[in-house]
């Protein structure tokens, strides 16, 4: 698992995840997260630089075993999650009264004890890919994690939670100890 924060990438969600797939073109499905000053990206692969490209790339190469070292102490997170349910045949927003269960239960299963959890619900996210709007919900949720199964952690960071991944949703961004 390879960790990569990407400077002056912009665009909307779907650009910055077409970029996101041509820098890591042998994973499958990088996840990655807007931060305060970069693109937070996880993948399988160490990135590929393309040339032309006006962003800057930070390689912190793999770091599996250094998340190791994390088991049993309390370790910070931040999370963007799509808030949605199914209706029907698609998915709608949550309402703000339904979103703190949800978020408790998006966050049961990561890999250890989450504590001290605040949320912001925040601007619908909107992004066009072809000539299709597609609109999320968003929660940013923050807190923190002692991690008890470093197992279940290290495949959660991996995989992600939720939907909307290629969106910038469900990475588990625990990196901002790197």
């Amino acid at each position: 698992m390879y960790i990569n924060k990407i400077y002056g990438l912009f665009g909307d969600a779907y650009k910055k995840h077409q970029f996101i797939k041509e820098i890591f073109p042998g994973t499958q499905k990088p996840r990655w997260q807007d931060c305060d000053s970069c693109v937070v990206a996880v993948s399988d692969e160490k990135p590929v630089v393309v040339l032309g490209s006006d962003f800057e790339i930070e390689d912190y190469g793999n770091v599996e075993s250094y998340l190791d070292k994390y088991v049993g102490r309390p370790l910070p997170f931040s999370i963007r999650l799509n808030a949605c349910k199914k209706h029907y045949r698609s998915r709608v927003s949550l309402c703000e009264d339904e979103i703190e269960k949800w978020v408790g239960k998006k966050l049961s299963n990561i890999g250890g004890e989450v504590s001290n959890i605040n949320f912001k619900y925040e601007d619908k996210n909107i992004s066009i890919r072809q000539d299709k709007t597609n609109t999320h919900s968003s929660v940013f949720v923050v807190g923190t994690i002692l991690v008890n199964n470093i197992d279940v952690f290290k495949k959660v960071l991996h995989d992600g939670i939720g939907h909307a991944k290629s969106y910038g949703f469900g990475l588990l961004n625990v990196f901002s100890l790197i």
